[in-house]
C-alpha cells in the first residue's frame, strides 16, 4: 500500500495519543498533528494539559488521582474535589472525562471484590454527571492482563449503565475482548483511552499503529497510543515524543 493512502485510510478522527504524565512538548506535538493533516485529533490528558489549544483537537481527561482504597474513599468527595481541578484548568478544554483507571487492579482500588468495586463506580459515574453536567463521562478502563477480564466487563454493568462510553485498554491483540464487550453493551460506543505495545524505537511501530487504528470497527469511537510522554525510566519502550515511530509517521506526510 502507498504510504499517503495508508494515512488516508488510518481514519485519524478516531486517533490520537494518551499523553502521559512527563513535560510535554507541544511544538512537537503541534508539529506532528500538523504534519499528519489530522483532523479532530483525540487527546488524553491527565495532569498535564495544554499551554494553548491546538486546533480541531478533541480532549479526554482523566484526572490524576486513579481509584485508591474505594471501601475507604467517598465517590462523592472524589467527583466534587476532580470539579474544583476541573475547573481551575478550564473546563472548556475537556469534552469527555474519565473518572477512573483500571479499577480492577488491586493495588488501584484496594480490593479485588467486583461488586464492591461496581458499586463505587455506578455512584462515582452518578457523582460525576451530576457535577459536570453537560459533559460525556466515561466508564474506567478495566485492566486486560487481570484475569476474568471480560467477567469484570460484566460485573461493572451498573456502572456502566451510568456511563455514556464503555472505557477500554486493548492493546493490539485483543480483537475479540472488543468484540465481547460491544456484545454487551451493543447501545454504548466503546473508547480505547490506551493501545499500542512497547516497540516505539521501532519505526515499523508507525504503520502498525496505522493500520490498527485503520481496522477499528465502527462502534470504537477513538483510540489513543499509550503513552506520547514520561518521566525518564518510566515506560521507557512505550515514550513516542522523540521516537522512531513518531518520525515516521512525520515521513508519510
Amino acid at each position: 500500500m502507498q504510504k499517503d493512502m495508508r494515512v488516508k485510510s488510518a481514519g485519524w478522527g478516531r486517533a490520537g495519543f494518551h499523553l502521559g504524565w512527563g513535560q510535554m512538548d507541544w511544538i512537537e506535538l503541534a508539529a506532528a498533528i500538523r504534519a499528519t493533516g489530522a483532523r479532530n485529533l483525540l487527546i488524553l490528558a491527565g495532569n498535564d494539559l495544554p499551554a494553548r489549544s491546538i486546533p480541531n483537537m478533541r480532549i479526554v481527561y482523566r484526572p490524576r488521582a486513579h481509584v485508591k482504597a474505594v471501601t475507604q474513599f467517598d465517590p462523592w468527595e472524589y467527583a466534587y474535589y476532580h470539579r474544583w481541578e476541573w475547573e481551575q484548568k478550564g473546563a472548556g478544554h475537556f469534552d469527555d472525562l474519565i473518572y477512573a483507571n483500571e479499577p480492577n487492579l488491586p493495588e488501584e482500588a484496594g480490593t479485588d471484590d467486583p461488586q464492591i468495586i461496581a458499586e463505587w463506580c455506578r455512584v462515582a459515574a452518578i457523582a460525576m454527571r451530576a457535577a459536570f453536567p453537560g459533559k460525556r463521562i466515561h466508564s474506567p478502563a478495566l485492566s486486560p492482563a487481570v484475569p476474568g477480564y471480560i467477567e469484570f466487563y460484566s460485573q461493572m454493568a451498573p456502572a456502566i449503565r451510568e456511563c455514556n462510553v464503555v472505557g477500554i485498554h486493548d492493546y493490539i491483540d485483543c480483537r475479540a475482548n472488543l468484540e465481547a464487550i460491544h456484545h454487551m453493551y451493543p447501545d454504548r460506543p466503546l473508547f480505547i483511552s490506551e493501545c499500542g505495545r512497547p516497540d516505539a524505537g521501532n519505526p515499523n511501530y508507525a504503520y502498525e499503529l496505522i493500520d490498527y487504528w485503520a481496522d477499528l470497527p465502527p462502534y470504537i469511537e477513538g483510540a489513543c497510543a499509550f503513552i506520547w510522554n514520561t518521566p525518564h525510566g518510566s515506560f521507557d519502550g512505550w515514550r513516542l515524543q522523540n521516537s522512531n515511530a513518531v518520525r515516521e509517521m512525520l515521513a508519510l506526510d
